[in-house]
């Protein structure tokens, strides 16, 4: 049985009022509106939200594989879409180039650090606040290593995906352990890090929470176990 609910958040807070009519509510908004909800929520909750996604473009990268899926991955709607990219300064004088008329052949602004305007001139300052919230633009910060890439996407990301392009496997591993988000991406298109694609069902998002549902969700996410002990 299915039935449109008004998307307000009134009535959204109402819904999640009624534990014992409702099993549990899957949230797919941005984390502020999310967090806004939980506060009125009597049932369990599992929360897919939008929030900041990175691409780690390392030394050794395939180029026209990275820009192709940096470009994918910011043009999708999903909560796995890319906010930004942090490029190793060591290759940031091949790839910055590369990327920039395709990313204005797609429409996509551009903004970025002082290293990174040093080569695309023109574009945005990157600033603090755009970090957690770049809006529309994608944001391209340089760093000076996979361990300074990690720090930043500690700091800032969601929780939800995190990306890598690179051509040393060591690097991949360490990305791969220490990163901390519930779908990473290896040489491939954050993008694709949703529940269909991932073989789930029917996509519900991206889940962040560390407890229950984590990482890509599907319909057959919402199924759960039934112990029975036999004496």
């Amino acid at each position: 049985w299915v039935n449109p609910v008004p998307y307000t958040t009134e009535s959204l807070s109402r819904l999640l009022t009624r534990r014992g009519e409702i099993d549990a509510a899957v949230l797919l908004g941005s984390r502020a509106q999310n967090a806004l909800l939980r506060k009125s929520a009597e049932l369990p909750v599992i929360e897919s939200s939008f929030g900041t996604n990175h691409i780690y473009i390392d030394e050794g990268a395939d180029i026209a594989a990275a820009v192709q899926g940096v470009i994918e991955s910011k043009r999708a709607f999903l909560p796995s879409a890319v906010n930004t990219v942090l490029v190793n300064w060591m290759i940031s004088d091949d790839f910055l180039p590369a990327l920039e008329g395709p990313a204005m052949a797609a429409g996509i602004e551009l903004a970025g650090d002082a290293r990174v305007r040093s080569t695309l001139h023109g574009i945005a300052e990157a600033r603090e606040a755009d970090r957690t919230d770049a809006g529309g633009r994608l944001l391209l910060i340089t760093v000076n290593s996979l361990s300074d890439a990690l720090a930043h996407i500690q700091k800032y990301g969601a929780g939800l995906c995190e990306g890598i392009y690179s051509g040393r496997a060591e690097n991949i591993e360490q990305f791969c352990r220490r990163a901390d988000a519930g779908a990473l991406a290896v040489n491939a298109p954050p993008a694709k890090a949703a529940g269909y694609e991932a073989g789930l069902g029917a996509d519900l998002g991206l889940s962040a929470d560390k407890l229950g549902q984590r990482g890509p969700m599907g319909l057959a996410r919402l199924t759960t176990l039934k112990y029975i002990l036999k004496g």
